[in-house]
């Protein structure tokens, strides 16, 4: 691996033998630094602290210095910074309370003014459901989330983790919203699942899982050998044929095959059945010769008038 350099942080009051850089704490975006011989107000060796924001580009935004209520000569405030939360603690272990020499001291602070706070409650604001066979594009629906920051501006992206397992087949714009990048088949999988970040402008984020369900169509069964098919026979001959043969995406419909009565009545055409290949029997008229043509019709039930191939 390898460290990528991105600031240089320095007071900007820096002065000779401040050891600005004795403490250093980070909490989220907020850099704490210990000075404990700075000289606060002419008070030599007091001691302060500096607060920075560190931001997005890397760079780090100087926010406050920090120093005791009672600052004395030697009290080295700052040896020591910790932060938690809103809370900023800062040893100065040389301080004297209530007179007595070197007994030291720890002082907190509430920087609540400066922390940034996380987002919270990433949710879609509604059911995430998707009819299947939706061009790529279908918007499926949008995600939420609240910042306790007032004026936060957030940020949404798929990304890696546990339960990202189809997020390939989707997109999600930074506004939340979440669309289809792939034509989506039920049969294929009716639960779908992705993982989604919410991040703030100061790269505080949030991650969920979260399921898409995906929705039956009822599709059209489909005859496999083309939309036409030639057969020959003898003059007088009869014909038994199962060349037809069909598919249907849809699990556990029942297949039903018939014809439409505009063949050219050069003969009997009786085709029937269920299943994926019907029986097929022509008897042409006695001494016909030539052709004769009629059209199959292939349906499913329970649902005969939703889909048909012809």
């Amino acid at each position: 691996g390898s460290a990528t350099y991105l600031t240089k942080v320095t007071a900007p009051d820096a002065n000779t033998s401040d050891l600005f850089g004795i403490s250093v704490s980070q909490s989220g975006n907020i850099l704490a630094v210990g000075a404990n011989y700075a000289d606060p107000g002419g008070t030599t060796d007091a001691g302060a602290a500096y607060l920075y924001q560190l931001e997005a580009n890397g760079s780090a935004t100087y926010l406050t210095k920090v120093t005791a209520p009672d600052a004395n000569t030697s009290d080295v405030f700052g040896y020591s910074v910790s932060q938690s939360g809103n809370i900023l603690a800062v040893g100065a272990y040389q301080a004297d309370p209530g007179g007595t020499t070197d007994a030291g001291a720890a002082y907190t602070f509430d920087i609540s003014t400066y922390t940034n706070n996380t987002p919270t409650n990433l949710n879609p604001t509604g059911t995430l459901t998707i009819l299947e066979n939706m061009a790529a594009g279908t918007t499926v629906g949008e995600f939420n989330a609240t910042d306790p920051d007032a004026n936060a501006t957030l940020s949404y992206s798929l990304i890696a983790g546990a339960g990202d397992g189809n997020n390939s087949l989707f997109t999600l714009e930074s506004n939340g919203t979440l669309k289809t990048a792939a034509l989506l088949d039920y049969e294929a999988g009716a639960t779908l699942s992705i993982r989604v970040q919410v991040q703030d402008e100061n790269n505080a984020s949030m991650d969920g899982n979260f399921t898409v369900q995906v929705t039956n169509q009822n599709e059209a069964p489909l005859i496999t050998n083309g939309m036409a098919i030639t057969l020959t026979l003898l003059e007088d001959g009869i014909l038994t044929d199962s060349t037809l043969i069909a598919s249907d995406p849809d699990s556990g419909d029942i297949l039903t095959w018939t014809f439409t009565p505009d063949h050219e009545g050069n003969g009997t055409v009786n085709l029937s059945g269920t299943g994926n290949s019907p029986t097929f029997l022509y008897s042409p008229n006695v001494h016909h010769f030539g052709t004769d043509f009629f059209t199959c019709l292939l349906y499913t039930s329970p649902s005969p008038r939703d889909k048909r191939q012809s």
